[in-house]
């Protein structure tokens, strides 16, 4: 048996423990918040962007993105994000709608802050298997499916005591061209 057979086995048997003994697994919610950090970890890398996460967490702020614009305005642009996961987005003509705890809405919906604030819901396939959420080969690692953004801030105080339905339209899908622009509109001293 050579290498690659070994290592194959290997793997196989290592998959079968983590399938039959979940005690050390992360529970979905705590997957899907890895998972929307590393989604935009990744766009981020590939536009060249710092990312850091604040600790702890107690003002819906997750990452925090900024890039580094010599010639911009403002030099070290930021912009802090409230990421959330869904596999069950409502999808509507023209938008997403994704229920947002109120106390994440309140935090990202002031005007007067520092560095500017997002929300951004990371979707992916339906169901509870985190195993479809990305395809990996021999020469890929593709995450699944999409994220969208948006800017609360200005938005209204509600009346609501635990959601708010925040609609995103589909034209705001979080790509590395979108992460781009919003760097370099927060760089000429732009608002979202």
């Amino acid at each position: 048996m050579g290498w690659g057979e070994r290592k194959r086995r290997t793997w196989r048997r290592f998959a079968i423990l983590l399938r039959h003994s979940g005690n050390f697994r992360l529970d979905l919610n705590f997957r899907k918040e890895q998972f929307s950090a590393a989604y935009v970890r990744a766009l981020a890398a590939v536009v060249g962007l710092s990312v850091a996460r604040p600790e702890p967490d107690c003002d819906s702020e997750d990452l925090i993105v900024s890039a580094r614009l010599a010639m911009a305005r403002i030099r070290s642009p930021k912009v802090s994000l409230q990421l959330k996961c869904s596999s069950s987005l409502a999808r509507l003509s023209a938008d997403v709608a994704f229920p947002l705890p109120i106390k994440n809405y309140d935090d990202l919906r002031p005007v007067n802050l520092a560095v500017p604030r997002m929300l951004v819901v990371v979707e992916v396939p339906a169901g509870d298997d985190p195993e479809h959420w990305v395809h990996q080969g021999h020469d890929r690692l593709c995450l699944l499916h999409s994220a969208y953004g948006a800017s609360l801030f200005g938005y209204r105080s509600v009346a609501n005591q635990t959601t708010v339905t925040v609609r995103i339209p589909l034209e705001q899908r979080l790509t590395t061209a979108t992460l781009n622009s919003i760097m370099l509109k927060l760089g000429q001293g732009e608002g979202l």
